[in-house]
């Protein structure tokens, strides 16, 4: 297990985690392309410790803050009498299949 409390992040990985955020996307080769980072270099920072922690970490914090997002617009349509967004925010968790 990697020690994540003496890691700190430089700013190329910030750089490469923010583009996964904006584009939605974790495919090393499309964050290379807009990044203009050699996705070989991912591969590196695997292997430095605290590295995969921080991402994780970093990933969770990320869908927290959407969910909350989304809960509160789910609120606010639902006072509007539309329920349709909880119904979208619970096939995001996996708790409903998507409607097809």
């Amino acid at each position: 297990m990697q020690n994540y409390t003496d890691f700190v992040p430089n700013s190329n990985m910030r750089r490469w985690f923010a583009a996964a955020i904006e584009f939605h996307n974790q495919s090393p080769s499309k964050l290379s392309r807009v990044t203009g980072i050699h996705r070989n270099t991912f591969y590196y920072w695997q292997t430095i410790p605290g590295f995969i922690k921080w991402w994780e970490n970093e990933l969770w914090d990320a869908r927290m803050e959407a969910t909350s997002k989304l809960i509160e617009i789910g609120m606010q349509k639902a006072e509007k009498g539309s329920y349709k967004h909880w119904r979208r925010l619970m096939e995001f968790f996996g708790m409903l299949p998507p409607k097809t």
